[in-house]
């Protein structure tokens, strides 16, 4: 979670979906799915990157949003 003006970043474990919701109002403002990004920057990698998609998919919201 991460707090950004009035709006508060949400992404769950597990999951490729990284959600902004409004601080006071709690009214979802943006889904994006970071899923498709991190897939093509590990295309072409050897299967045992690919364990590690959930790892890169925090890399990239870490990225994007801080």
């Amino acid at each position: 979670m991460s707090w950004s003006g009035l709006g508060v970043w949400l992404a769950a474990q597990g999951s490729f979906r990284v959600l902004l919701f409004h601080a006071s109002t709690y009214d979802q403002l943006l889904d994006v799915n970071v899923g498709p990004a991190v897939a093509q920057k590990l295309q072409g990698l050897s299967s045992s990157f690919y364990d590690a998609f959930h790892f890169a998919a925090s890399l990239v919201f870490i990225y994007l949003f801080h």
